[in-house]
């Protein structure tokens, strides 16, 4: 989480930083929970270091146990495989597509909606949220609206415009996208998918899915302070803005 300042907001480098990194947790667990691991996705996990860069700056200890959880499979000797890229697909099935009831269904309207079922109200509020902020997650014709990957793509393409408009300094533009997310946060993920996190926790035979529950956990808790920061380190820069452009005005008055 970012070091909270009463005086100067922080490195506007260290807010696209952190939005970058919060980028590759939403994108990586999106492609870890929407299909089956492939061996070609396991390969570049392994030859382009991806989790052992992101967890040398990582702090929370449920991202980083979940992280380590996954790296740690992933060295295991015949990981790639046939028989084990055949296991893994098969703990996937058996977590998340069934036959029969599933162990950890993977869709918001299974967990808050009255009937318990797939395409209730809640999969149309999500589709609203998507369509009302034009970013339409991957596989969105393939897979129920509120399907946690693609609930989680959604933040994930948030955090990529977020990162586009810091770097064009529109701050305004990426406050409004912040606070998209914490509603976002609050009205859908914080309602069901930590209970879905425990589910596949208590469900999965492979550490790979063990470990993607774990970083998923760790990342919905501290991502709603990492949101919560960055929109005040927004408000302070925003306000020292408007603060010197008040200055250079009341400057050329006078010459």
């Amino acid at each position: 989480m970012l070091k909270q300042s009463k005086e100067k907001p922080i490195a506007k480098k260290k807010l696209i930083d952190l939005v970058d990194r919060r980028l590759f947790a939403y994108s990586f667990l999106k492609r870890v929970f929407i299909e089956e691991a492939t061996k070609e996705f396991l390969e570049l996990l392994i030859t382009e270091n991806l989790l052992e860069i992101f967890i040398a700056k990582e702090e929370n200890k449920q991202i980083k146990q979940g992280i380590e959880t996954i790296y740690l499979y992933l060295k295991n000797p015949g990981v790639l495989s046939d028989e084990n890229i055949t296991e893994l697909s098969s703990d996937y099935v058996n977590l998340f597509i069934g036959p029969g009831k599933l162990v950890a269904a993977p869709y918001e309207s299974v967990y808050l909606s009255e009937k318990r079922l797939v395409f209730q109200e809640q999969t149309i509020e999500v589709r609203r949220a998507y369509y009302k902020h034009n970013l339409v997650p991957e596989k969105l014709q393939s897979e129920p609206d509120d399907h946690i990957a693609l609930e989680l793509d959604f933040m994930g393409l948030l955090c990529k415009e977020i990162g586009k408009d810091l770097r064009a300094n529109k701050l305004t533009a990426a406050r409004k996208k912040l606070n998209t997310q914490k509603k976002f946060m609050k009205e859908h993920l914080m309602l069901w998918a930590l209970e879905f996190s425990e589910n596949v926790q208590k469900g999965a035979r492979e550490d790979f899915y063990m470990g993607a529950a774990q970083m998923l956990t760790g990342l919905l808790t501290v991502d709603q302070d990492m949101i919560k920061e960055s929109l005040r380190q927004l408000k302070l820069r925003i306000d020292q803005d408007k603060e010197k452009n008040k200055k250079h005005k009341l400057k050329s008055v006078k010459n």
